[in-house]
């Protein structure tokens, strides 16, 4: 029986997976990349949706909007995942590099 798997934190983590090699074992059912966990449990934040979705890259938009509505958190409870995995590699590495 496959595991199901929510990932959060860092996209670094993807990178060496060979997401076709491993599918038979798991299968990643959501993800928050590149988001603090600060972030991830945070209040949601009032801001103009309607200016944001008026940016050019679509992508950008659709991860703010999730950030600033906090959906993660939703969305973690509502995969009931059997593996959370929290990577916040930049995070660490950012905070290195400040000091």
């Amino acid at each position: 029986m496959k595991k199901k798997v929510f990932l959060l934190g860092s996209s670094q983590f993807l990178q060496p997976i060979k997401l076709e090699e491993t599918s038979n074992f798991y299968a990643i059912v959501a993800t928050k990349l590149d988001m603090s966990l600060v972030s991830f449990m945070s209040s949601p934040i009032n801001y103009d949706r309607q200016k944001l979705l008026l940016g050019k890259d679509k992508k950008l938009n659709s991860q703010l909007i999730s950030e600033y509505e906090k959906d993660g958190l939703n969305d973690l409870i509502a995969s009931n995942p059997d593996v959370l995995i929290l990577d916040f590699f930049l995070m660490s590495n950012m905070v290195l590099l400040k000091t």
